[in-house]
């Protein structure tokens, strides 16, 4: 009877151990046969704003353009956009963006903007003017090119310094996220194989409290 009680025993472990195989099997066949999907492309132009800000420590007005302000400030000049989504691979997805931005056609329309008014702030005279784009997000995983990058409050604001020469400035964004149908996928698996781990050792101890008792009984 005890060697009938250990087969079976056996058996029980086998077939948790070949559930265990078989699960991960599919999970990580699927992620090996799993064909990168092709990139998605986005282009588009937006409308931006200008708003100003005034040094103290250097004359020079700096004009701040980025996607958002009041509706006084909205420029003709419009930013391009181009994003490329794709999958880094099972586990992560990524987002690259261009952003162009026409340095020279904003030094024109924000110089033709500005009033004379604008280049005094309190008290001070401002002679110089100096463009500069700005992006602000909330996320803090997003990197760039930009020359600087400072938090304010929640946002962080990547600064990207213009010329205003005719070659558009191309700002550059990286963004990576989680695939969450692929670590939801592994979770519910690992769930599974748990479960299943856990109902073997139930019906091995089960099988040697019924051997026992049956060796008693006898």
């Amino acid at each position: 009877m005890n060697k009938k009680c250990a087969n079976l025993n056996k058996r029980t472990l086998y077939a948790v151990f070949v559930v265990i195989m078989c699960l991960f099997c599919v999970l990580f066949m699927s992620a090996c046969n799993k064909t990168e999907s092709a990139a998605t492309v986005s282009q588009r132009s937006y409308s931006a704003y200008v708003s100003y800000e005034y040094p103290d420590d250097i004359d020079v007005v700096r004009a701040v353009v980025s996607f958002s302000g009041k509706e006084e400030n909205l420029l003709e000049t419009k930013i391009g956009w181009r994003s490329v989504s794709y999958a880094r691979n099972v586990w992560y997805n990524a987002q690259d963006v261009e952003i162009y931005v026409d340095g020279e056609a904003l030094y024109d329309e924000i110089g033709r903007r500005m009033q004379d008014e604008t280049h005094v702030h309190d008290g001070k005279l401002y002679h110089g003017l100096k463009v500069v784009f700005r992006y602000d997000t909330i996320y803090k995983s997003i990197t760039s090119d930009a020359e600087a990058v400072a938090r304010s409050g929640r946002y962080y604001r990547h600064s990207f310094a213009l010329d205003d020469n005719a070659n558009p400035r191309v700002c550059r964004l990286y963004l990576t996220t989680q695939n969450s149908a692929s670590w939801y996928t592994m979770l519910i698996a690992c769930v599974i194989v748990l479960a299943v781990v856990l109902l073997g050792v139930a019906l091995a101890i089960k099988g040697r409290i019924w051997q026992k008792k049956k060796t008693k009984s006898e």
